[in-house]
């Protein structure tokens, strides 16, 4: 095989591999930039975890406010579901 055709043959392999990993970083951020809809949709339960959370600062010890956040994220995920999205 001539030294030429390799080189373009690995550079056509890389550059596939970049188009890949630019269109998984696309979706990401467009996944991510439904996460301000998904909170706004959970504000109360938002608010109930956050002030747990408040009120415990200084003494944080594990699970303290797992109820409010499982209650927070099923919202969350939910209004995922709602929306056709991904986390």
């Amino acid at each position: 095989m001539k030294p030429s055709l390799v080189l373009l043959m690995v550079l056509s392999s890389r550059i596939s591999n970049i188009f890949r990993l630019m269109e998984s970083v696309s979706k990401a951020r467009a996944r991510l930039a439904n996460y301000p809809l998904h909170l706004a949709s959970c504000g109360t339960q938002a608010v109930a975890y956050g002030r747990c959370v408040g009120d415990h600062m200084g003494e944080v010890r594990r699970d303290q406010c797992a109820q409010e956040f499982k209650v927070f994220m099923k919202c969350i995920r939910q209004s995922a579901k709602t929306m056709g999205t991904k986390l």
